[in-house]
């Protein structure tokens, strides 16, 4: 069976690619982040780059923990492909509604999600220019403690 972790991450692809099925997003990629990510070769733009997440776990009670997952999820657009001083925010929208309307990942966080964005910056990599935003996505789960008696 999947992982917890694992059944969020899906389920945020599985978002993220229903912009690019409405070309919001052009693409999708997974990323360890072990690499310096603006030196990939994106398949389209703009581009979601999906990483590990960062987990906070806090006690709940005796048989629960509470954790939440943060995935920060890289967007990034070639500047050559901005057409107005409004693009940007125009992908961002649809971005958080997409987990706005999807409150618990199809039930894989079912103390809720929370959708928030950085500020957007420009950036240059391998001689072209970026303008990237970080989408952090907060999924709150609870695990069960099992005491080793």
């Amino acid at each position: 069976m999947a992982s917890i972790p694992n059944l969020i991450k899906t389920q945020i692809v599985a978002n993220l690619n229903a912009l690019v099925a409405q070309n919001i997003l052009r693409a999708v990629i997974f990323e360890d982040l072990s690499k310096n990510v603006l030196d990939l070769d994106y398949p389209g733009f703009p581009c979601a780059v999906v990483g590990m997440p960062k987990v906070d776990s806090v006690y709940g009670y005796n048989t629960v923990n509470f954790r939440t997952y943060i995935f920060d999820i890289l967007v990034v657009q070639l500047v050559d492909n901005l057409r107005s001083p409004t693009d940007i925010e125009d992908l961002i929208d649809p971005i958080l509604t997409a987990f706005d309307n999807d409150v618990t990942l199809n039930g894989y966080a079912p103390l809720g999600v929370s959708a928030t964005t950085l500020p957007t910056v420009p950036v240059s990599s391998k001689g072209k220019n970026y303008i990237v935003f970080n989408v952090i996505i907060k999924a709150r789960a609870t695990v069960p403690l099992i005491y080793q008696f």
